[in-house]
């Protein structure tokens, strides 16, 4: 239903109507707007509206997002009243999309969950219950997760006799997805059957669908979840969300499931899944909306690991000020709960205390790829770690881990300086070079600097980019002549295109050497992230190769 809903809105009002209310918006093509951010202080446009893809995006900052997304954070709304809000504009009664369908899903599996709560509570429920004792989950936390147990399919009633008792039809009971249809005999059945139930709610407390764990050798699989329906996408869903009240001071952990939440939750902990490994970009963001404070502690498995490392992956482009994501690696296989039997709860603290950040997974991920001290082994090093940095979204966190990194580097190449040297070509951060430079390198440094400016004029807007390129003097006099002449020339035209700077050069004499300068094939020979150029990716380059001209020894006579 939500779905439907955000479809028909986007299909009736315009992106770019609805963001030019509170931005000045500048046309750039047939369905493409240009425009100060909004989200953050710039001198040049780099904010980006599509009308025909339905989303923005700033270059500078990283925001990203479709209609809901900018009224949401321009507005401070939340989910709910931004719909309200746009549904209004664009004319669309939210409530036409609201069917039987979707109530009687909802209804069945309220159904459901009092049926396996019964069965848990009731006389056939012992040893269910002891399971449960057996675990150390007592009353209070079976109650707060409403776990219930799916009786065997010899017990009368069934939940089916139940479901159709209560007048739900067969289409409904399936598409719900608490029964299945047996083909052989044309008859429904239960979906669980001698499980532990544990519902699954939505933010708004309403059981979409239902996990099912084994408590008798021999059954597989061990873990079950509802199948796919109207109501219930596993990917938009966090477990446990709904108990969790937000304070400042609470942190949250992630695991990978429903037992994980509600163990952990037995030692003191507050902690939300994924309903498993596989997370998505959703769930990353609603829990960064639960809590500023973020643990991700998946199983020490090799399944968890790598779970681990693809939440790090997605979180690069999620990260925002004033939230902290940390990850814990546990080991020897274990999840949470058998670290803190094996390990004793104090010891789990220290593992939290121990946590990586975000800027400790990209150094240590990095340094896996250094193993030796070989100049090609650093440079591939060095690349990895910037690879990494380009990809935070948000300016602010991506600037204040780039500096982290950088004195790490800084440290580490003071312990090693035998092995930095001018052999590696494509170190992306900056060291001390020893060796005389032969003069074909520098004019490709200084060339390689020009070719930046000049595709992307706007990169000496930053006050501290311009200062750092008045500085250099290029040896070569014709390149120098070129640089005081596009420091002239941005001067009096700050926001010039790359266009308009190559004629105004054309025009001052420049033409041979602008025609000697093959931009793409310069730039190839240093490191572009995907080999996209664009002022994200080139404006590190262009830093690097001054600090690296700034603190090489030239002897040019």
């Amino acid at each position: 239903m939500q779905e439907n809903v955000r479809n028909e809105i986007k299909n009736k009002l315009r992106l770019s109507d609805i963001i030019s209310k509170s931005v000045s918006l500048k046309k750039k093509g047939e369905s493409r707007f240009i425009a100060l951010c909004p989200f953050h202080n710039e001198k040049t446009p780099s904010f980006n509206v599509l009308d025909d893809k339905g989303f923005y995006h700033c270059f500078g900052c990283g925001k990203h997002g479709d209609i809901f997304n900018f009224v949401m954070e321009k507005e401070n709304l939340n989910f709910k009243e931004a719909l309200n809000y746009l549904s209004q504009l664009a004319g669309v009664n939210i409530s036409s999309f609201s069917n039987k369908l979707d109530d009687s899903l909802l209804k069945i599996n309220i159904e459901a969950k009092n049926y396996f709560i019964d069965y848990l509570n009731g006389n056939n429920g012992e040893k269910a219950r002891q399971y449960l004792v057996k675990r150390k989950i007592n009353s209070k936390h079976a109650q707060e997760y409403s776990i219930g147990f799916a009786p065997p399919s010899n017990h009368k009633p069934t939940l089916i006799d139940h479901l159709i008792k209560k007048g739900y039809s067969r289409d409904q009971i399936i598409k719900s997805g608490i029964g299945k249809l047996n083909l052989k005999t044309n008859s429904l059945q239960s979906y669980f059957l001698n499980r532990l139930v544990i519902p699954i709610f939505t933010l708004d407390k309403r059981v979409v669908g239902f996990g099912g764990r084994v408590i008798f050798d021999g059954q597989m699989p061990k873990y079950l979840n509802s199948a796919e329906n109207e109501i219930f996408k596993k990917r938009n869903i966090l477990f446990g969300a709904n108990n969790f009240k937000k304070n400042k001071n609470d942190f949250l952990i992630i695991c990978e499931g429903y037992m994980d939440v509600i163990s952990l939750r037995k030692y003191g902990f507050v902690a939300v899944a994924s309903l498993g490994t596989s997370i998505t970009d959703i769930q990353i963001e609603q829990s960064l909306n639960l809590s500023d404070n973020i643990f991700v502690v998946f199983d020490g498995d090799e399944a968890g690991k790598n779970a681990t490392i693809r939440f790090f992956e997605k979180s690069l482009n999620l990260l925002k000020l004033g939230k902290r994501i940390r990850f814990t690696f546990l080991n020897k296989n274990l999840d949470p709960e058998e670290y803190i039997i094996e390990n004793g709860l104090e010891a789990f603290n220290d593992k939290l205390k121990k946590s990586l950040s975000i800027a400790d997974m990209i150094w240590y991920m990095g340094l896996k790829l250094k193993t030796d001290n070989e100049p090609e082994t650093i440079a591939k090093f060095w690349t990895f770690v910037r690879q990494k940095t380009s990809l935070i979204k948000n300016y602010d966190i991506k600037i204040a881990i780039k500096d982290e990194l950088e004195k790490r580097i800084k440290s580490l190449r003071d312990k090693n300086k035998q092995i930095f040297s001018e052999t590696i070509n494509k170190n992306y951060f900056s060291y001390d070079f020893k060796t005389k430079l032969p003069d074909v390198v520098v004019d490709l440094r200084y060339k390689a600097i020009l070719s930046l400016v000049i595709s992307f004029p706007n990169l000496l807007n930053k006050e501290e980019n311009k200062k750092e390129i008045e500085k250099i003097v290029f040896k070569n006099k014709e390149l120098e002549e070129i640089k005081v002449e596009i420091l002239k020339i941005l001067s009096l035209m700050p926001n010039i295109t790359r266009e308009e700077l190559i004629k105004n050069l054309d025009s001052k004499g420049h033409r041979k050497a602008l025609n000697d300068f093959k931009f793409n094939d310069i730039l190839s020979r240093f490191p572009i992230i995907n080999n996209e150029f664009n002022v994200n990716t080139c404006e590190p380059l262009l830093k690097d190769l001054i600090f690296m001209l700034n603190k090489t020894k030239i002897n040019r006579n």
